[in-house]
């Protein structure tokens, strides 16, 4: 993967409809989404992936992940509760994968990007009312 840090691995982290970078790293070749799906992640919302790109990310990648839209607004009440950040939903998929227990992290040093909070105020609250609302029916 990377000569300066060999064990590093890193994912590539995607909404449960729009995981055409994962599909396409099992697959070995690029894979298009079905048409007429949606997600939260509006940002992240690809056809397929990028020529370039995949050509990169099958080099480095160590696999793919997915989270759901409920996963992502949880991630992004997460982000605003303990760090006091605005998430937009794309970017909050690093987080969801790790709150989610998508991946192992016990024991690991592990770095999550974080970046975008390209989101309306009255549709951040919206969907952080849904994850409170989720939270509450919970418990």
């Amino acid at each position: 993967m990377n000569e300066c840090s060999p064990d590093t691995q890193v994912y590539a982290v995607e909404p449960e409809l729009f995981d055409d970078t994962r599909r396409s790293l099992e697959a070995g070749e690029r894979v298009k989404n079905p048409l007429g799906q949606r997600t939260i992640c509006d940002a992240i919302m690809t056809p397929t992936p990028n020529v370039e790109t995949f050509k990169i990310n099958k080099g480095l990648l160590a696999g793919g992940l997915t989270v759901s839209d409920d996963e992502v607004c949880d991630a992004m009440l997460f982000a605003f509760e303990h760090y006091k950040l605005v998430v937009e939903p794309g970017a909050a998929v690093a987080i969801a994968a790790v709150l989610s227990n998508k991946i192992d992290i016990k024991g690991k040093t592990i770095a999550v990007v974080v970046t975008g909070g390209n989101i309306a105020p009255g549709r951040f609250h919206e969907l952080l009312s849904i994850a409170k609302q989720r939270r509450e029916n919970n418990t």
